[in-house]
């Protein structure tokens, strides 16, 4: 099967800019180009097409429906050209890669692990933006969310899936006495926005009165520096909790462990150039898998 021709670009833009200023003499002004160039580039269209582009009307040219079709095609398609050619511009390369994340992710999960990452790849230089927006995503390399990110193009791998677990001071859970998941009920309860206690008390089949709510937060940073203090029980993925787990300033009380989750994604778009370093990225975050 025969490859379908080229469109004719250099022709449309002589068309658009000839339809706007409804003369050859001025397309020709503003693209630098000959008038004749500008005529020739019509008429060869023309003849392609088979059908009438302009007409003349004293001092003016007059563009036809075709003219018009063609020049509001031309103009659409160098705006969609023009972004494409900013974001290239805004491309990291290829030796660098930039990575979203959010804010507790990166601080409680994925800067220990850069000393890992800067031996296995000591020739890519890792920026990370921990902020998950429109603007950051759309410069970044790759994406790591829990939950896939917003917007179409994108190549998203379930890393694994996370379980979430209630997590409290050691003087907390003296004080409190949580013997069973049931007794979470009992105690001032707080936790991230997106992920309220109801996941996990609804997977445990666990009916009561209503919890004592205390403070919601929006960062797992926060949440966990709250659980620390000895101000509410947590509910947080075990792989943001670890290293409150290992200084001994967190534990989980409760006996039986909840299979309620989220999952956790990597994203990434193809980028000129740099699909070799997310590949190889991919590989490393892959072999730091399973997260709990």
């Amino acid at each position: 099967m025969s490859a379908k021709p080229t469109p004719p670009f250099t022709a449309l833009r002589a068309i658009e800019a000839a339809v706007r200023h409804r003369s050859y003499t001025w397309a020709a002004k503003e693209l630098a180009i000959t008038h004749s160039a500008i005529s020739q580039a019509v008429k060869r269209l023309e003849g392609e097409l088979g059908t009438k582009l302009f007409e003349r009307r004293g001092s003016a040219m007059e563009p036809s429906s075709a003219a018009l079709q063609l020049a509001e095609a031309y103009a659409d398609a160098a705006v969609v050209l023009s972004r494409s050619l900013e974001r290239v511009a805004k491309l990291p390369p290829a030796d660098r890669l930039v990575i979203a994340m959010p804010p507790a992710f990166g601080r409680l999960w994925f800067s220990p692990r850069l000393p890992r990452l800067s031996a296995a790849f000591p020739d890519i230089t890792i920026e990370v933006r921990t902020a998950l927006n429109a603007e950051t995503t759309d410069e970044s390399n790759l994406v790591i969310s829990l939950g896939p990110p917003p917007g179409d193009g994108w190549s998203i791998e379930r890393l694994c899936d996370i379980t979430l677990e209630p997590w409290c001071s050691p003087d907390f859970a003296k004080a409190h006495r949580i013997k069973s998941p049931a007794d979470v009920l009992n105690v001032p309860l707080i936790a991230e926005r997106g992920l309220p206690w109801s996941l996990w008390l609804n997977q445990l089949k666990i009916a009561g009165p209503a919890p004592r709510s205390g403070h919601i937060f929006d960062d797992s940073s926060m949440l966990l520096d709250a659980a620390q203090r000895g101000e509410g029980l947590a509910l947080s993925p075990r792989l943001l909790s670890q290293p409150y787990l290992v200084a001994g300033a967190l534990l989980c009380p409760v006996p039986i462990p909840a299979s309620a989750g989220v999952q956790l994604f990597a994203s990434w778009r193809g980028r000129p150039g740099s699909r070799q370093t997310v590949d190889r990225f991919m590989t490393w975050l892959r072999s730091e898998m399973p997260l709990r």
